[in-house]
């Protein structure tokens, strides 16, 4: 699993890549199989997903707790860190 750009526009910022063997549009019958591929990355990704949303949390959860003034500090700290 690994970030994905789309984390900067607030859609999902990771992508999980699913190592599909060479399949072709008309071998239907091998699609138990790239399923099931699908179904196994999913599973081994579960543990990286749930440690990722833990952190967002804990850092969502620490602005709530600041209120606004931690909000501010977080805003002119990231703005510092700008090229």
């Amino acid at each position: 699993m690994q970030t994905d750009s789309a984390t900067a526009s607030g859609a999902s910022g990771y992508l999980l890549q699913i190592p599909v063997p060479a399949v072709g549009m008309f071998d239907i019958h091998r699609t138990a199989e790239v399923a099931e591929i699908g179904r196994e990355t999913a599973r081994r990704a579960v543990p990286a997903i749930r440690r990722a949303l833990a952190r967002r949390a804990t850092w969502q959860g620490r602005l709530a707790v600041g209120g606004r003034r931690a909000f501010e500090r977080f805003v002119v700290a990231t703005r510092r860190s700008l090229p």
